[in-house]
């Protein structure tokens, strides 16, 4: 059975091809701050790399950039798989602040510290980033270039990689952000109703709030709650994962969040 990664954010769904018979395991994470952030990071031996990225004060015209590079020197390169946005403001002081996920095409081959590197956009505000050390995954498959999936704000709203395991599921969330003194709640819905529970699940938040003062849903396991404030622009970013796999039908964080924010959920089978 080929292994999938599958990012789920309310309205799109990807499936992502590795290879079989691996058993992929949370190992370690790091942080980084600032208007492009690093993350420094000591892999092991054949970890992936996953990246989660998020940053605020854009444009429209923001919401189709960022890139995510390292300097292990072995010619992997990051692929966006998918964003979810949140706007603020009103009328022409509108802005928006996005979360970016970004997945290694090649498992690391060694053991020095490795620099990864975050341009989220052109003239970025706030951002954050979080690199998630996995362990267990033995073979990755090299991505496509990425097709828009849904059309608010200027089609760049929600993405996904063009592959033969990408799934478009109903349902209306992404364009319904996380408004502020609610629940977050990711629904887990078609195609595929339940995780496998056998599965690595990380769900990540980002909110207009430094702190991010959400707590993260009961069972999970806290990984990360960063924070930052540049020029203004507050905005937080927490993780959590679930290491023995997820089987219900939505993910529901636990407490309300003070801002305005998005959610994802991205299971790794």
């Amino acid at each position: 059975m080929k292994h999938l990664l599958r990012s789920l954010f309310f309205l799109l769904t990807f499936h992502f091809a590795t290879a079989s018979a691996d058993t992929p395991t949370y190992r370690d994470s790091a942080t980084g701050t600032g208007k492009n952030p690093t993350v420094t990071i000591t892999p092991a031996i054949g970890d992936l790399f996953v990246v989660i990225v998020a940053t605020n004060g854009l444009s429209n015209s923001d919401l189709n950039e960022g890139t995510v590079t390292d300097n292990a020197g072995d010619g992997g390169n990051y692929w966006m798989q998918t964003q979810v946005v949140f706007s603020y403001g009103t009328g022409r002081h509108v802005k928006y602040a996005k979360m970016q996920v970004f997945l290694r095409d090649k498992a690391l081959s060694t053991t020095n510290t490795v620099t990864v590197s975050s341009t989220p956009a052109s003239n970025p505000n706030s951002s954050l980033a979080t690199a998630i050390a996995i362990s267990g995954v033995s073979t990755i498959d090299n991505q496509p270039p990425i097709n828009d999936a849904c059309g608010y704000p200027d089609t760049h709203t929600c993405r996904m990689v063009a592959c033969d395991h990408c799934v478009i599921q109903s349902g209306g969330g992404c364009l319904t952000p996380i408004t502020a003194g609610s629940t977050p709640v990711v629904p887990v819905t078609n195609p595929k109703p339940n995780f496998l529970t056998t599965s690595l699940t990380i769900t990540a938040l980002m909110n207009a709030s430094n702190p991010v003062g959400v707590t993260d849903p009961v069972g999970w396991t806290s990984r990360q709650a960063i924070s930052t404030n540049v020029n203004s622009q507050p905005l937080g970013m927490t993780i959590a994962t679930l290491d023995n796999g997820f089987s219900g039908n939505t993910v529901t964080w636990g407490s309300t969040t003070p801002t305005a924010g998005n959610a994802m959920v991205i299971e790794i089978q």
